[in-house]
């Protein structure tokens, strides 16, 4: 594999949207919440009778939480918007149709891993329309400050086409619940899959997790807070199946929540406003409540294997987060390779670097086992 493909422009990819046409028994609201560690009953909903109805609980859900994002946090919002930059790590114009649904890849919409109480958490899965062995699988979370964003468009989608198979996950934002419940709902996902790969294809031995800002915030705490934690593993969905990834993409991620929180450190205010909203709304961090939500926190020489991306320009989380993190876990015994792109500031832009995509691509093939198309 070379890297993370660009695709040519060209129409959209063919995409499944859950729904009554396809096959399979229906299941009960409860089976949705709460899926046995089998997997077949609980697989079968993704192509149920029920499944338009567990698609739109997901959206509206997802909604409903940024309505209400937008009412409470409208002027915060529009300061973090200024200067054409969002926590999202993201320019205003996202990814091209080319990359977010690129030909050949076939789009499974708004599949319920787990519940709470009426609220469906959701992933989209993209498999190749070629694809007829089992696949490695990267798990895809969004950034967004822990306070915006959605799962949906999804940068890395090309790496379909070369083999992988991707979950793009939901997760609950902080305005509709503060930590833990972002890295639960990771977990969740994680477990989820985990226990249903037969049926979707994938190795549950080979799953890895990617993310960026906040998304690299999560995507490095589910590498590093194994279900010995306390507090951070959660119950939601399917339990007793390990949560952990095999493998770990952290971009520009915050590893070290109290220091990002330090005016010392020069870091853009905007990231500061977003820690303290997901600790609770809080006017002040409390010391432990940060050190228990950071990743750094929580080494060990059993985490698996750590990419680390971040730009050398990066004004909104500095990229001291990953140079203590990377030192963090070589001090450890871990494994931890760091990537400093010259030139490059926060964002999911970075990913159109050949050199990034290089180095995500080599990663994987090393972490997972170079796929087969």
């Amino acid at each position: 594999m070379n890297g993370l493909p660009l695709a040519k422009d060209r129409p959209g990819s063919a995409e499944r949207q859950l729904g009554p046409q396809a096959s399979g028994r229906a299941v009960s609201e409860r089976e949705v919440s709460n899926a046995p560690t089998s997997s077949e009953p609980h697989v079968n909903a993704i192509f149920g009778k029920n499944s338009n109805a567990s698609a739109s609980s997901c959206r509206a859900g997802a909604r409903r939480s940024q309505a209400a994002a937008a009412l409470l946090w409208f002027i915060p919002l529009c300061l973090l918007l200024s200067g054409g930059v969002l926590l999202s790590g993201c320019s205003l114009l996202g990814p091209p149709r080319s990359v977010t649904q690129p030909e050949g890849v076939h789009i499974t919409r708004e599949i319920p891993f787990a519940s709470v109480g009426s609220r469906k958490l959701c992933l989209d899965l993209y498999r190749s329309e070629a694809a007829s062995e089992v696949q490695p699988c990267l798990v895809w979370i969004y950034g967004g400050g822990w306070l915006r964003g959605d799962k949906d468009p999804l940068p890395i989608a090309p790496l379909a086409q070369r083999g992988f198979t991707l979950a793009s996950i939901d997760y609950r934002l902080s305005d509709e619940a503060i930590f833990p419940a972002q890295i639960h709902d990771v977990k969740a996902a994680m477990r989820w899959l985990r226990a249903n790969a037969g049926q979707l294809g994938i190795d549950p031995q080979r799953i890895g997790v990617i993310g960026g800002s906040a998304g690299g915030h999560l995507a490095a705490l589910a590498g590093t807070a194994g279900p010995e934690v306390p507090g951070l593993e959660g119950g939601l969905g399917v339990t007793g199946v390990s949560s952990r990834p095999d493998c770990v993409v952290a971009l520009f991620p915050a590893t070290d929540l109290a220091r990002l929180d330090m005016a010392e450190t020069h870091v853009d205010w905007r990231i500061r406003v977003a820690v303290r909203k997901m600790l609770g709304n809080v006017r002040t961090i409390d010391s432990a409540a940060a050190a228990a939500a950071s990743p750094i926190t929580w080494v060990d020489a059993q985490d698996p294997p750590l990419l680390l991306v971040h730009g050398d320009r990066d004004f909104l989380i500095d990229r001291d987060q990953s140079d203590l993190m990377h030192a963090a876990v070589t001090r450890a015994g871990g494994s931890s390779r760091l990537v400093i792109i010259p030139g490059a500031g926060h964002g999911n832009r970075m990913l159109a670097r050949p050199d990034v995509q290089a180095a995500i691509g080599g990663f994987l093939d090393e972490q997972l086992g170079k796929p087969r198309r």
